[in-house]
């Protein structure tokens, strides 16, 4: 990850799932950035011809993360054109 968006991240969970009927695989972990504790998610979506589509929400820890819910819905709307 970036050190822009999380410094010293720490993966806690790594799950594979389905989006969107594509495979793609989670992430989410803990880190700091400008003296504030972090959460995150990160999302990788394997898309066809080789290509990847990411997602990263970064969160200050403790902050409700229900908006995750918002972003999980629209990757669902993902379509890929061959």
């Amino acid at each position: 990850m970036g050190a822009f968006l999380v410094k010293d991240a720490s993966v806690k969970a790594i799950k594979s799932r389905c989006v969107a009927g594509l495979p793609a695989q989670t992430f989410s972990g803990t880190g700091h950035r400008k003296g504030k504790s972090l959460d995150f998610t990160a999302i990788t979506i394997d898309m066809p011809n080789g290509r990847v589509a990411v997602s990263v929400g970064v969160f200050e820890a403790g902050e409700d993360v229900n908006v995750i819910s918002n972003i999980n819905a629209l990757l669902n709307y993902l379509k890929s054109i061959h």
